[in-house]
Parts: structure tokens; C-alpha cells; sequence
């Protein structure tokens, strides 16, 4: 079942301890205090809008002002991984999102600025903007790269994969959200016509995934069926 909460604050928060916070008055300083690996009460955080928790405690947060995905494992047990990225108990680490436009084999000390650079990258060598949403499911972190109008996958090597949504910028009749025809209603999944999507549900079905989108700048909720997905290593960013 999903643990998933939007959050309107700067801090992640259970109970009354924080597990990670940014410091309000370095918000605009988009980097970590650290490389990766920090605690989470020393992590910068900038306006996350979503979170969920795996079975296991690996707490995942779409940071979305950073447009990264940040990971913490929350188990004391030991080492977590997911998506090819291993975290060491009680710390944060970026698992996507710091890549940038002109440097495609980014490290985490990047800036993690918005843009778009495609699918078949490393999570880290991936560019998004504004994610919005997050979904963890066999593993898999499915994403709302909302100002990307798609929707993601970064697969358990960490390779990122579009699974819906087709051009950058909204057309007038998308925006308007009035004729079926100019969002794709029926096409294939990376046909669809997305406007600023803003969160998600992910089921497994027998046929694969199902995936419920809300289409905030179309008016609609919209299904993705039968979604399967073939995990494999990133391509070569050069």
C-alpha cells in the first residue's frame, strides 16, 4: 500500500522529529551541504511536494524546487538500495536530477537544474523540471516531472524512461483543456499531450502497470494501461 503524503512545507517530518529539513534562509542555495551521503537533518531541501516510503524504509522525496529526487534510508538496520543507488542508514542521497543540459555525466555536487534531456540516462545524468510526484512500486520510481509535462520511471539500475507525455511546451488547445482530440485520449502513452501534471497512483495489474495521472492543466485524470517495462544499464551519455 502507499505511504505517499504532499507536503507543503520545507521540512519531512514524523512525529515531531525531522528527518530532513532545509534551512529556510539558504533556500536558494539549491545545493546539498554535502556529495551525497549526508544525515538528513543536514540536507537542503527546497519546497518537496511529495514523498513515499518503501517496505523496507527508504524514504523518497520528490524535492521539487531542487528538481531532484532525493532518497533517505530511514532503517537502522544497515544499508539500503534503490535504483542502483546504495544508502547508508540514517543518510540522504540525490538518486535523480542533478544533471544538467550541458553536462550530461553530472555528479551530485551539480545544481540539479530544471530542463530536459531526454530518457536512457543514469538517474543523476537526468534533467527534469518541477518534479511534483512520486510513486515507489517493485522497486521502480515512478514520477511526475511536471513542468516536463511527463510522467518517469527510473528502473532498479537507476535509467530513467518516459512513459507519457510527447512536447515540452503546452499548445493553446492542450491549455484549454476542452477537445479530447489535442491531449491524445486513445493514442500510445508517449502520444498523450500532458499540461503540468501534479501527482499519481501506480497499481501492478496482471498485464504490467496501471497508471492514474492528474492532469491538472487539462482538467482530467487520465489512465496509462497495461504499462511494462523492461529495466536494463543507462546509455552511453557522451
Amino acid at each position: 500500500m502507499r505511504s505517499s503524503r504532499s507536503l507543503a512545507a520545507l521540512c519531512v517530518v514524523l512525529s515531531v522529529a525531522a528527518l530532513a529539513c532545509s534551512d529556510p534562509t539558504e533556500v536558494n542555495n539549491l545545493q546539498p551541504v554535502d556529495a551525497g551521503g549526508g544525515g538528513g537533518d543536514a540536507a537542503k531541501l527546497y519546497r518537496p511536494l511529495d514523498l513515499d516510503i518503501t517496505d523496507d524504509g527508504m524514504l523518497v522525496i520528490a524535492d521539487a524546487y531542487t528538481n531532484r529526487i532525493r532518497v533517505m534510508n530511514t532503517n537502522d538496520a544497515g544499508v539500503l538500495t534503490l535504483g542502483g543507488l546504495s544508502v547508508d542508514a540514517g543518510t540522504i542521497d540525490t538518486l535523480a536530477g542533478v544533471g544538467n543540459v550541458a553536462d550530461e555525466a553530472a555528479t551530485v555536487t551539480d545544481n540539479g537544474t530544471e530542463g530536459f534531456n531526454g530518457e536512457g540516462r543514469h538517474g543523476r545524468g537526468t534533467v527534469m523540471d518541477l518534479p511534483a510526484a512520486v510513486q515507489v512500486v517493485d522497486d521502480r520510481v515512478f514520477v511526475i516531472d511536471s513542468d516536463n509535462h511527463r510522467v518517469r520511471v527510473f528502473d532498479e539500475f537507476g535509467t530513467a524512461h518516459i512513459l507519457a507525455g510527447s512536447t515540452d511546451v503546452p499548445t493553446d488547445a492542450r491549455a484549454s483543456g476542452t477537445a479530447a482530440t489535442a491531449v491524445g485520449d486513445g493514442a500510445g502513452a508517449l502520444a498523450a499531450d500532458l499540461n503540468h501534471p501534479s501527482g499519481l497512483f501506480v497499481t501492478a495489474t496482471a498485464a504490467g502497470y496501471a497508471v492514474d495521472v492528474a492532469d491538472a492543466g487539462n482538467h482530467r485524470v487520465r489512465r496509462l494501461d497495461s504499462v511494462i517495462l523492461t529495466d536494463g544499464p543507462q546509455i552511453d551519455e557522451n
